[in-house]
């Protein structure tokens, strides 16, 4: 009876006692410090799972012993968990504290060499930040907004732009990466130009644009090519038209074109009427009725008119009297020498 209770007490004795685990290691590290851990008793040991909290990197781990680089921080549990020989389950932490250090200056953003543009400017940053911390676009060396964190920043005025690094569990902002000097030009609107009558034939005109920008130069085209007609200016003077023309302008500041604006001028054919003497029929011996016939053009329609001069060089014309006929007929009482 006496040596089967000590069989007894024997076998129950290990299933009773299972053992007290620990784990050593330092519980203040700097980031980025490769700190090593073991667990023990580690002659009890089975098998472990390590791994922490914030999941920093695990490295050379077995049964007892764990290496753990701490790159995020502040605050990290370094977490064992698994089974000793007595299918005993392990579950054991310790806090670890981690001394954050600022975040690195990202890398110095670009525009792909190119620094000017129209409207806009596309920056750029290569790489990606460290675990636990974002690269934020700024208008400033110290700018703390978290508006714009893609690796590309659209800009659309002039300056230099930066780029830090945040993290957001420490609140600690990084030094800036600076840009190059961006030039943004703004592109000019599209030119408009004032109206344009018919012009007769032989005749020139002057065309000229109606909302002129400052510092904008106007180029003036012919329909087609893409050779101005001759320096640039507000308004541009054609030469003698003989039939209808279509030209072309727009605006230009610094290498910022807008889009063209296309004008056409109407020429019309100068008709030159048929004129019959008149006779005194009023009975006024010092004056005579001048008749003005254009056979081409039908009475009734509009922009046509006869200008009678009393001098062959010109100078102050009378507009003569429509009368009823098939043609287009102008009368003038025209005075008859003494």
């Amino acid at each position: 009876m006496k040596r089967f209770l000590r069989t007894l007490m024997v076998l129950l004795l290990p299933i009773s006692m299972a053992a007290q685990f620990n784990i050593s290691g330092l519980t203040t590290v700097n980031q980025g410090q490769v700190t090593t851990y073991s667990i023990s008793p580690s002659q009890d040991v089975m098998s472990i799972l390590w791994e922490t909290d914030l999941e920093n990197p695990v490295m050379n781990a077995n049964s007892t012993t764990v290496s753990i680089q701490f790159d995020d921080g502040p605050n990290d549990i370094v977490i064992a968990q698994g089974m000793d020989f007595f299918n005993n389950l392990i579950i054991e932490s310790l806090p670890v504290t981690v001394v954050m250090t600022e975040p690195e200056a990202p890398p110095v953003p670009t525009a792909g060499g190119v620094n000017t543009g129209c409207d806009m400017v596309t920056l750029s940053v290569s790489g990606s930040p460290p675990n636990g911390v974002v690269w934020y676009w700024q208008d400033s060396a110290t700018g703390v907004s978290t508006d714009y964190s893609l690796n590309t920043f659209d800009v659309t005025s002039s300056g230099r732009y930066y780029i830090r690094g945040y993290r957001s569990s420490t609140l600690q902002w990084g030094p800036a990466s600076e840009s190059p000097q961006i030039t943004v030009t703004d592109t000019p609107n599209q030119p408009n130009v004032s109206a344009v009558g018919t012009v007769c034939s032989g005749s020139s005109v002057q065309l000229s644009v109606s909302n002129p920008e400052a510092n904008v130069d106007y180029l003036w085209y012919n329909a087609t090519g893409s050779t101005p007609l001759g320096p640039a200016g507000n308004s541009y003077t054609t030469g003698n038209l003989t039939a209808n023309k279509t030209y072309r302008v727009r605006g230009k500041r610094g290498n910022c074109y807008s889009p063209y604006r296309s004008v056409t001028v109407t020429v019309t054919e100068a008709l030159e009427p048929s004129v019959t003497n008149g006779n005194n029929t009023c009975g006024n011996p010092s004056e005579a009725i001048l008749t003005a016939v254009n056979t081409e053009i039908a009475t009734g329609i509009g922009g046509v008119k006869h200008w009678w001069y009393t001098n062959s060089s010109g100078g102050t014309g009378v507009e003569g009297t429509p009368v009823a006929a098939p043609q287009f007929t102008t009368t003038f009482p025209a005075p008859q020498a003494g």
